[in-house]
């Protein structure tokens, strides 16, 4: 929550939220929202995708997802 703050301070226009596997944190939707309010115009998600279920997606919709980036990753 304090970065998207210092973020929302910066006056961030982008934010981008990545690293393990950011679905999976009970408090991404709480990110999303505060970038909302606070005013970051696009607000990003990078993910596999591959345990979020199509209700955590709306629910992050929702919350104010701009766009998702979708790694598909392998060795070949």
């Amino acid at each position: 929550m304090a970065a998207v703050q210092r973020a929302i301070a910066g006056q961030v226009r982008s934010l981008t939220l990545t690293g393990g596997e950011p679905t999976l944190e009970p408090w991404l939707p709480q990110l999303l929202q505060l970038a909302q309010r606070g005013g970051i115009p696009e607000r990003v998600l990078e993910t596999h995708a591959g345990t979020m279920p199509l209700a955590r997606a709306r629910q992050l919709a929702d919350a104010g997802l701009t766009r998702a980036i979708v790694a598909v990753n392998c060795l070949d």
